[in-house]
């Protein structure tokens, strides 16, 4: 008997020294377990695990074997029984939490009906008011209400499924439902294998969708229908061609323009008509034609389908053409008129030969 009551003091002594550890106040307050905090009717009412804060009514009612929480606010967490670290502030913010822990809830029925959930961040009123998940980050009022699923973002200010920003953890995936704006944006690497940032612009409807990345240090622009432009890490630009080669700008196709602007083209063939130059006589010219079947300076047929032509240089080409046949036809012109000079001299002649043959 002796034994009996000295265990049965042994037992209450504990029981008083542990009850001195906790804050219990209001009617039905709990004031079992160590180191809780139970301020309101019935806050923690049957609590017998240690470092809760219960404040409200009905603050973490039904807790028992449940660690480290803090519910603040009537209602909140009443139905947790053996939930930990959790923290819920707002009326009703996890009412309906059984189990789940490491969660956080803020605003009035944040996070309500989610009764196993973990590791969640609501904020807002009513935000994930239906969710069952885990791993959400809803933020706003109404934000995920409807969202039944795990690992997933919302921002918003009302309980539609296309938030202002929705992301999806388990993905990796983000969406902004706007337009964004920033100073300075970085898209990380995909991989460690030279792949870099990649940004796809979805289509709308039937219409393609377009890809922007960094591939092994080369940006490309491409769609389903392939790549359609490159700058290669030195610069080099390809349109409708991955291999600009050497060129700056390099265009596989037709390319337009209202104009196009050609300087620093030296020298400019003005030269042509200094007293110096060597103009090449006509004859000479004819031979080179009969034997070339090209103008003497001018790239064949054969060259400009192999090389191509340079544009500023093949205008002064054709410039300087022009410039000599000006100064041939300059030459053929005076001898034109010579000839008429005397064409009219030899008239006048005969005029005077027939006069003197008549008399």
């Amino acid at each position: 008997m002796r034994s009996f009551l000295s265990t049965l003091c042994a037992l209450l002594l504990v029981q008083l020294a542990m009850a001195q550890t906790n804050t219990s106040l209001g009617t039905g307050a709990g004031n079992v377990g160590g180191n809780n905090t139970s301020i309101g009717y019935q806050a923690g009412d049957i609590i017998t695990a240690n470092y809760n804060t219960f404040i409200g009514y009905y603050a973490g009612l039904k807790a028992t074997n449940a660690y480290t929480n803090v519910f603040v606010g009537a209602q909140s967490g009443m139905n947790t029984t053996t939930g930990s670290s959790n923290t819920f502030l707002g009326r009703e913010s996890g009412r309906m939490n059984l189990t789940g822990s490491s969660n956080v809830y803020v605003g009035q029925g944040a996070g309500f009906k989610n009764t196993i959930g973990r590791n969640n961040v609501i904020l807002g009123t009513l935000a994930g008011h239906q969710n069952q998940g885990n791993g959400n980050v809803f933020i706003g009022n109404l934000a995920g209400f409807n969202e039944l699923g795990s690992d997933k973002l919302y921002i918003a200010n009302s309980n539609t499924s296309t938030p202002l920003v929705y992301g999806d953890f388990a993905n990796s995936k983000l969406n902004i439902n706007g337009s964004l704006q920033a100073d300075y944006l970085t898209v990380d690497p995909q991989d460690n294998t030279n792949e870099g940032g990649e940004i796809l612009l979805m289509g709308a409807g039937f219409n393609p969708s377009y890809k922007l990345e960094n591939s092994h240090g080369e940006f490309r622009l491409s769609n389903n229908n392939g790549t359609h432009m490159i700058v290669t890490p030195t610069g080099n630009i390809g349109i409708g061609t991955s291999d600009p080669g050497s060129y700056k700008v390099a265009v596989e196709g037709k390319l337009g323009a209202r104009e196009i602007q050609i300087t620093q083209i030296t020298p400019w063939p003005d030269y042509v008509f200094a007293s110096n130059y060597k103009l090449l006589p006509l004859e000479e010219v004819e031979r080179f034609i009969n034997q070339h079947k090209h103008l003497p300076e001018v790239p064949s047929a054969k060259v400009v389908e192999k090389e191509g032509i340079e544009v500023g240089k093949m205008n002064a080409t054709l410039l300087r053409k022009i410039e000599e046949l000006t100064l041939h036809m300059i030459e053929v012109n005076k001898q034109v008129k010579g000839l008429q000079k005397k064409v009219q001299t030899l008239e006048k002649e005969n005029v005077q030969l027939k006069k003197q043959l008549n008399k």
